[in-house]
């Protein structure tokens, strides 16, 4: 769902931007348990990620993934707040401004997984055949 979903942005970023558009930089669509662990704790000089220190890690579980902002002009950032909040108020995702990171943390509603997987992500990706889009 999470991959669906930032497809369904980049889509809906592409239509308000047009010819402005930039590509939409995804990171940590999935992490592994021992990375985030890392990033919550840290390592040797390496200074741990407060947003990591969480119970429910959703990065490891694929339901969230991050949206980074750095190097992005004005006009990105605007249009980009603009949708998720859009997304947000319909109840199709919750997110989450990282300002230390200056990235935002977007998770899909659960609501909405089999419309973001079958709808948005089997269709953009033609991989009818996949497990998932059956």
């Amino acid at each position: 769902a999470s991959a669906g979903l930032m497809i369904y942005i980049a889509n809906e970023l592409k239509l308000l931007q047009g010819r402005n558009f930039q590509d939409v930089e995804v990171n940590s669509l999935v992490r592994h348990d021992v990375y985030q662990k890392w990033l919550a704790e840290g390592c040797g000089s390496e200074k741990r990620n407060s947003n990591a220190v969480t119970e429910l890690p959703t990065h490891t579980i694929g339901k969230a993934s991050d949206l980074p902002l750095k190097g992005k002009n004005a006009r990105y950032r605007r249009d980009l707040l603009f949708i998720l909040s859009d997304l947000e108020s319909v109840g199709m995702l919750g997110f989450v401004p990282e300002g230390s990171q200056d990235t935002i943390h977007v998770v899909p509603h659960p609501a909405w997984e089999t419309f973001l997987i079958k709808s948005v992500y089997c269709q953009a990706t033609a991989n009818s055949q996949a497990d998932v889009c059956k």
